[in-house]
């Protein structure tokens, strides 16, 4: 059961110095909201003040990327590729204090990538070049909240970018999100998505059809997430989906992050549980399932080390569908998600 946790941002595992720029947004877009990014280039406009604020608030950035796999596979295949590219992003400042643009390109290029020996999902299958303009939305900002329609990245424990290789999952729809405020104790997002563009692809495709693994009836998916922090340190989440005549997905979790003072070990705390059902007539399966995985963790961190240790079992009904992103269940591996029906995991690392 060796790996590496790929739990989602949203967890906020990561220090703040980790997290891409790409999935963040801020109440304005300047100069000092910025935390320091590595690998990244930034820039801005040289504008007077008299400029409008489209173009002066406006902000180039670029991102550069490399990774190799390589994996033995369960049935005796080999996967494995080398790959460079990354990402190029445009984002304006706002007409009027309201409306404004994000466009954002990715590519991933294949260095070294055996062509009978694809599978890492670094490349388009089998081992074929990534280019595609993943992102570019309008959006409208009202007081800490913002309306975005288009191309766009979805950050929630159940519907996110999946950033663990070349190029995130985009999405395609229109998304009510509350904007990052550290004063506020709670953060919302609403939405519904037509399609999804998945991390190793050129294409966007109905949500429906990358749940089912085929092509089914056009179906988008629903989707509502909210998180509370009712007292310092704890953290409450609830998220649910729903995709017509195909499934829902209810999801639950509490983290409780003990803050201790410099110099001291930290302990973090969580549990959490997902709920999936098939709905309508039932288009994922051909036949009515019902099944859960609920997974429970403890993290210890100290002089720079972390100490994680988590477990996990899933309903024996039916294994966890799940292709919108990576799985928020702690046992969530780079090689396994020990979903499958009547699985237990036990995962320390």
């Amino acid at each position: 059961m060796a790996g590496i946790p790929t739990e989602s941002r949203a967890q906020q595992l990561l220090p703040a110095d980790r997290n891409e720029i790409a999935d963040q947004e801020r109440l304005s877009w300047t100069l000092n909201k910025f935390p320091p990014q590595p690998y990244m280039n930034e820039i801005y406009w040289q504008y007077s003040k008299d400029t409008p604020a489209f173009f002066r608030d406006s902000l180039v950035q670029f991102v550069a990327r490399t990774y190799y796999l390589t994996r033995d596979n369960f049935d005796g295949s080999r996967s494995q590729a080398l790959a460079g590219g990354g990402w190029a992003a445009f984002r304006s400042g706002l007409i009027g204090d309201l409306f404004g643009i994000h466009i954002a390109g990715y590519t991933s290029q294949p260095l070294f990538a055996p062509p009978d020996e694809g599978g890492t999902r670094l490349l388009a299958p089998p081992q074929n070049s990534i280019a595609v303009l993943g992102q570019i939305y309008g959006r409208i900002q009202i007081g800490d909240q913002e309306i975005r329609g288009g191309r766009q990245l979805v950050d929630t424990p159940l519907i996110n970018p999946s950033d663990n290789r070349m190029v995130p999952n985009t999405f395609e729809g229109t998304t009510l999100v509350s904007l990052p405020d550290k004063d506020r104790n709670y953060d919302y997002s609403v939405g519904y998505l037509w399609t999804i563009k998945q991390r190793d692809s050129n294409d966007f495709i109905p949500m429906s059809d990358a749940l089912a693994g085929g092509d089914v009836f056009n179906h988008g998916a629903a989707f509502g997430m909210v998180r509370w922090r009712p007292i310092a340190g704890l953290s409450l989440t609830a998220m649910d989906y729903h995709v017509q005549d195909t499934v829902n997905t209810a999801f639950a979790q509490a983290e409780y992050d003990f803050k201790q003072p410099k110099g001291l070990p930290n302990w973090i705390i969580g549990a959490n549980v997902i709920e999936q059902q098939s709905v309508g007539a039932n288009l994922l399966t051909g036949a009515f399932f019902q099944t859960y995985q609920a997974s429970a963790k403890a993290q210890m961190v100290y002089a720079g080390w972390t100490l994680f240790a988590a477990g996990s079992i899933t309903g024996n009904e039916s294994k966890i569908f799940s292709q919108y992103g990576i799985k928020p269940n702690y046992t969530d591996m780079q090689q396994v998600s020990f979903d499958n029906a009547n699985e237990k995991a036990l995962a320390p690392a």
